[in-house]
């Protein structure tokens, strides 16, 4: 990777850092921010960057849009996705399920992200509390 896309990277995550400490004091709950980027040429949703105060943080993954039902229908829908209880609803299918599973998260929170007409990637939240993403937590994060 070029030196200036890497010291870009690097300065959009230490922003969504920054953004994650000052959500804390409204969301208290949330243990991970994540971004995923929407690659429609080849139709692969890539790890972009995070900020992960439990857990290990994933990285360099991809994954075809297409290979998920249930992200592919938050896209056409436009409407978020909430798990109150990751260790029952989500199977160690495929890599980030799995990891998902050994970071110990609860509940996630994702949203579609769009410029425009034209999907772009996806917000993920994720807690290490059981159902933390309470409707109200829901429309102040995803107003």
């Amino acid at each position: 990777m070029p030196l200036h896309l890497k010291s870009a990277g690097n300065a959009l995550t230490q922003r969504l850092e920054q953004l994650h400490q000052q959500l804390l004091d409204l969301v208290p709950t949330i243990d991970r921010i994540a971004c995923a980027l929407y690659d429609p040429g080849t139709d692969l949703l890539k790890t972009f960057i995070n900020s992960t105060r439990s857990g290990a943080a994933i990285a360099a993954y991809e994954f075809p849009l297409g290979g998920s039902r249930s992200l592919s229908e938050l896209v056409r829908t436009r409407r978020h996705r909430v798990i109150d209880d990751i260790p029952s609803t989500i199977q160690a299918g495929n890599q980030h399920s799995k990891w998902l599973l050994e970071q110990d998260y609860r509940s996630s929170l994702t949203l579609p992200l769009f410029d425009n007409a034209n999907f772009i990637g996806f917000l993920f939240y994720d807690s290490c509390q059981t159902a933390a993403f309470t409707p109200e937590v829901q429309r102040n994060l995803s107003s």
